[in-house]
């Protein structure tokens, strides 16, 4: 009796536990668009695939000091929402895909005019720099560059990246610094050189005399 109840618990656990697995994740992102303006501040949007037989999902997001958040379904209907610690808290109520859109200042770091962004992303991110903006570097190979309207566009794909940039064209030739020191010792040398040819003229018209 003990062994056949053994081997039954067995056979359910073999059984059913590639289900539970495959539904303990509620939520798939789709794709992550960061749009970055000139005071480092960012949009960010992520498109969430859902499963439409629950009624609520956490999800996790990047990013710290998050503000004005609106999340809304398919049919662009506004959802309930709470900010939780890893993420936010939706109640979906049977949808099929969520957008959510927040502000953040947590992702952007600047040191005199060069401007850094770290983000750690899931899915594949679109990244939109200030219009105007120069792109200097990024940690990893885009997927892709584009530019529209005056925006750079840079999508990277699903992992922890960092993108340099500074606002303004990048001089690809500039202008040498100017030497005054050297100037000057020119200046003087040549001077030099006038004053002594000059008096060796004004010597050979007094011999000639």
């Amino acid at each position: 009796m003990s062994s056949n109840l053994i081997k039954f618990s067995m056979l359910f656990f073999i059984l059913f536990n590639p289900v539970i697995l495959s539904y303990s994740q509620d939520y798939a992102l789709d794709n992550i668009i960061v749009k970055i303006y000139s005071d480092g501040f960012a949009d960010v949007n992520y498109l969430v695939k859902v499963d439409s037989s629950k009624t609520s999902v956490n999800i996790e997001l990047n990013g710290n000091n998050i503000t004005d958040v609106i999340v809304v379904n398919e049919n662009n209907r506004l959802l309930e929402n709470n900010m939780i610690k890893s993420g936010i808290s939706v109640v979906t109520l049977g949808s099929l895909s969520i957008n959510i859109t927040y502000s953040s200042g947590s992702y952007t770091s600047k040191i005199g005019n060069l401007w850094t962004i770290n983000f750690t992303a899931s899915a594949t991110t679109t990244l939109l720099l200030p219009k105007n903006a120069s792109l200097l570097s990024t940690s990893i190979i885009p997927l892709d560059l584009y530019t529209v309207q005056g925006e750079q566009n840079v999508v990277l794909p699903a992992s922890t990246f960092s993108v340099s940039y500074i606002l303004g064209d990048v001089d690809v030739n500039p202008k040498p610094i100017e030497d005054k020191g050297y100037n000057q010792v020119f200046y003087l040398m040549a001077g030099l050189y006038v004053a002594i040819f000059g008096l060796i003229v004004f010597i050979y018209w007094r011999l000639g005399k």
